[in-house]
């Protein structure tokens, strides 16, 4: 009996972990670098796949952040203009090309951020911190990859740099000799010049008997 209860125990735990297991797919790393997209030199996401992620309809989406539009400043949200959707056009799925009256909306990650600061459930909570996990992996790839360039030949590299900068320094030095150089001579030539206008220089001239 009290094994039947213990069965009985372990079945319904089980129960509510599959009804806790969201009902939704969290975003991945393929499926993020597919919706990035590059506007006026940053890094963007459309409101139109935000929505998607979030489990919104698009204009729904939009009316939560209008709601909170104080916290949207333009450097985190922006609307497209048509030649900038033009550019994207071929980056966008074709399910999403069409039926489009306004301009969508672009969210930098700054402003993607703030959208986790407004959009709330239990699918938001669990979105954004997938997000946050992907953007930090992808920073890190991108560190990872610059640390990757400098390789065997960048302490030469970096050696030819500090001659560089020596030889600099010095030619500085010489360009600052060559100036005082040319300040003493300009010196010199205008004592030179101001003996030569000075009319006691030439006072024995006016002294000389005029001509007859």
């Amino acid at each position: 009996m009290k094994k039947s209860k213990d069965v009985g125990k372990v079945a319904n735990a089980g129960s509510a972990v599959a009804a806790a297991r969201p009902d939704f797919s969290l975003i991945d790393e393929d499926l993020l670098k597919s919706r990035i997209h590059t506007v006026r030199g940053v890094k963007v996401m459309l409101d139109a796949d935000l929505a998607e992620i979030y489990g919104y309809s698009t204009s729904r989406f939009n009316e939560q952040v209008k709601y909170n539009i104080g916290r949207f400043d333009e450097d985190f949200r922006f609307q497209l203009k048509k030649e900038e959707l033009s550019g994207l056009i071929s980056e966008i799925p074709i399910s999403k090309r069409g039926g489009t009256r306004k301009m969508p909306y672009a969210f930098t990650e700054q402003g993607i951020y703030m959208l986790m600061t407004v959009l709330r459930g239990e699918r938001a909570i669990a979105q954004s911190k997938a997000l946050i996990r992907l953007f930090k992996q992808m920073k890190d790839y991108i560190v990872s990859e610059n640390l990757q360039l400098l390789s065997p030949e960048s302490p030469q590299i970096a050696s030819y740099t500090i001659q560089n900068i020596k030889d600099i320094a010095d030619i500085r030095g010489e360009l600052a000799e060559t100036r005082a150089d040319v300040s003493e001579m300009k010196s010199d030539l205008q004592k030179v010049m101001e003996n030569f206008i000075d009319p006691s220089s030439f006072k024995h001239l006016q002294k000389m008997p005029a001509a007859r």
